[in-house]
């Protein structure tokens, strides 16, 4: 990164997020256990597939596509010992998309974090059927 006013991620240059106008969400906790959680850290590199990207930058989560800042959240370790979401934030263009989902089941962890989809949104989204 070469300066907080102009962030590269994956080869993409970004805006610094602090200039955008967040949108506060409801809180849609995904836990993870502390494996779980340093995988999720590490990211992966997006592509024609899978476009969204997870990214970590001061203390905060990201979710990033094609130049854009899409969400922004926060994991915080509780005393159950699992990592949850207790901030959660949209661009106003993204306000009701729930990308974490997508991210956990199309991403390329490495290991793979569909369990945690198949775990904590799986049985979701077939209530909402």
């Amino acid at each position: 990164m070469a300066s907080k006013e102009n962030i590269t991620i994956y080869g993409v240059d970004y805006p610094d997020p602090d200039m955008l106008q967040w949108v506060s969400e409801e809180i849609y906790d995904i836990p993870l256990t502390e494996d779980e959680y340093r995988i999720f850290l590490n990211g992966y590199t997006p592509d024609w597939d899978c476009r969204y990207a997870p990214f970590s930058f001061e203390n905060w989560h990201y979710i990033t596509r094609s130049g854009f800042w899409l969400k922004k959240f926060h994991y915080t370790k509780q005393e159950d010992g699992l990592y949850h979401v207790t901030q959660h934030y949209s661009a106003i263009k993204e306000k009701g998309r729930n990308l974490l989902e997508d991210v956990f089941y199309e991403g390329y962890f490495v290991p793979s974090l569909r369990s945690v989809y198949m775990k904590y949104c799986y049985p979701r989204s077939k209530q909402s059927r």
